[in-house]
């Protein structure tokens, strides 16, 4: 049997929730040829040095995808994947901050990844690459430590630009403000709240974007 850092014996799979359906990660007489096959494909992409930040988060994300649908160990997977990418990122000049990413969304943007939707994990990338959107979401998880709220268990984001929200306000700074819907936890600026809004009442926006000056954060 594999053990944890063993490269994997037996394929196996696992289920989104209880009585989902079961996604098969790659057999485990492919590992080691798919695994070749991934990163002689990185190697010619020169690790995805000299690009954007932008551009590098998106071939970031799917790169990490591809990484998971390889699964070659019975446990440790997301923590090797997480620290590799870390290090992959900063070869090629960019950050990620994995730390601002609760389990739910990144077993949310898994899942889609896994359905052939990349769209979740690419923007859970672009996300953990900006400091503009890390600073923010960071102070928002630190005040849901503080009344033991348990954020890793549910989707944490900031808002899209663009894209419509409709929710209730929990909270707000000088900057920015916290919303949540039925299932999420969302950041965003303080600018696009309605006048009328209140602490725990309704509201409903058009999301322009965080802005905030970067600031520097360790990782």
């Amino acid at each position: 049997m594999s053990g944890r850092g063993s490269p994997l014996t037996i394929t196996i799979g696992k289920r989104a929730f209880e009585n989902g359906p079961l996604h098969i990660f790659t057999p485990a007489d492919r590992i080691e040829e798919h695994a070749r096959l991934l990163f002689d494909h990185l190697a010619k992409e020169n690790y995805l040095r000299g690009l954007s930040r932008e551009t590098f988060a998106s071939r970031a994300a799917d790169t990490f995808l591809a990484v998971n649908q390889i699964h070659p160990f019975r446990e440790g997977n997301g923590r090797t994947q997480r620290a590799f990418f870390r290090a992959l990122a900063r070869d090629a000049g960019h950050e990620l901050h994995f730390t601002v990413v609760s389990r739910k969304r990144m077993i949310d943007a898994s899942i889609e990844g896994s359905r052939g939707q990349p769209e979740m994990m690419r923007h859970l990338f672009d996300e953990i690459s900006d400091l503009v959107r890390i600073a923010p979401l960071r102070e928002a998880i630190q005040f849901l430590d503080t009344q033991k709220f348990q954020w890793n268990d549910r989707y944490i984001a900031t808002t899209t630009p663009g894209q419509s929200y409709d929710g209730y306000l929990v909270g707000r700074n000088k900057s920015n403000f916290m919303m949540r819907d039925n299932a999420r936890i969302f950041v965003g600026n303080l600018g696009d709240l309605p006048a009328s809004a209140a602490i725990g009442g309704p509201i409903r926006f058009v999301a322009s974007g965080i802005e905030r000056e970067p600031t520097k954060t360790a990782t």
